[in-house]
């Protein structure tokens, strides 16, 4: 996996160079998720589940036709195979249209305002401070959390 955005910046440089060689545009959503759900009753730890999700989608735009391609791998390779899918879909795409309709229809990628540009080092675009937390200081919090709701009226079950 892309273990920083570093190689993760090296890798979309890659693969934009190669976009260009291809004469194509090229977008790159990258997504990671986690979720964590306790729950305790009588202090007992009830519920434990863990998940993360991993998603990169790429979008290839060649002569104003584009192509997606999804993949849940974050590993260079797989995301390399995802922009040669992207880009095989914009040509199939292609494909039955008329110049004129192609003209028509183009896309582009949206060029923001150096303004509107966030970098890595903008600290809305991610907060890690949950995962600065133990998993024993986590179910602690849960535990704690009923103990002080039940304690506040005897009707929470």
């Amino acid at each position: 996996m892309l273990k920083s955005m570093e190689n993760l910046e090296g890798l979309f440089s890659q693969l934009e160079k190669k976009a260009k060689l291809d004469g194509a545009e090229l977008e790159l959503l990258i997504e990671v998720g986690e979720s964590l759900q306790l729950s305790s009753n009588e202090g007992k730890l009830e519920k434990f589940q863990s998940s993360q999700s991993n998603v990169a989608g790429v979008r290839a735009i060649l002569g104003g036709v584009d192509g997606y391609c999804w993949t849940e791998s974050l590993e260079a390779e797989d995301i390399e195979a995802a922009y040669a899918e992207a880009l095989e879909n914009a040509r199939f795409a292609t494909r039955g249209r008329t110049a004129q309709q192609l003209q028509t229809e183009a896309v582009s990628l949206y060029s923001p305002t150096a303004e509107t540009v966030r970098t890595s080092e903008d600290s809305t675009l991610f907060n890690d401070s949950f995962s600065r937390v133990s998993m024993d200081e986590k179910i602690a919090r849960s535990k704690t959390i009923e103990r002080e709701t039940k304690a506040t009226d005897p009707r929470i079950a």
